[in-house]
């Protein structure tokens, strides 16, 4: 076998190796998403304290709306990345996994002004952040977009 043989077999087994990756965390959050929505629907007081009002006297157990419009929002939006992993839109996944990133920021910021407990309860929402290089990647690999490998234009080869 040629050395440029040898190399771009190597470079082919590294992409397979790396490309299930991205579809794998792109699962693994979308299932993140419904559970913690199940779970913000399913138990009012553990939703509490999943979200961080909990512990600080809550706000309203079962009776409270704003958990059950949560649950909803986090079991749609994991329903919804997995719908486009499914279908192969990876242009509409990437935008939405970019999107996503305004949400624990708004979580973040809406926390401690729910529950006047200052910004150490609410930080644990900023981890939602580390979506972002997941969206990027995805956005930003053509290969995937075009269905193949691609040249250094951008246009696939033939």
């Amino acid at each position: 076998m040629s050395p440029q043989a040898a190399e771009r077999r190597r470079r082919a087994t590294r992409a397979l190796s790396w490309g299930w990756l991205p579809s794998g965390l792109c699962v693994l959050f979308s299932l993140f998403l419904v559970g913690v929505g199940v779970v913000l629907l399913a138990d009012a007081k553990l939703g509490e304290r999943l979200f961080g009002f909990g512990g600080i006297g809550g706000i309203g157990g079962a009776g409270n709306g704003f958990l059950l419009a949560t649950g909803v929002r986090q079991a749609y939006l994991g329903v919804l990345v997995l719908i486009l992993w499914w279908a192969r839109q990876w242009r509409a996944l990437g935008i939405l996994l970019l999107t996503l990133s305004v949400i624990p920021v708004a979580d973040f910021l809406i926390t401690p002004a729910a529950v006047q407990a200052g910004h150490t309860r609410a930080v644990e929402h900023l981890f939602g952040l580390a979506v972002l290089p997941l969206g990027v990647y995805v956005l930003r690999d053509r290969r995937r977009a075009d269905g193949g490998p691609v040249e250094g234009d951008g246009r696939r080869q033939q």
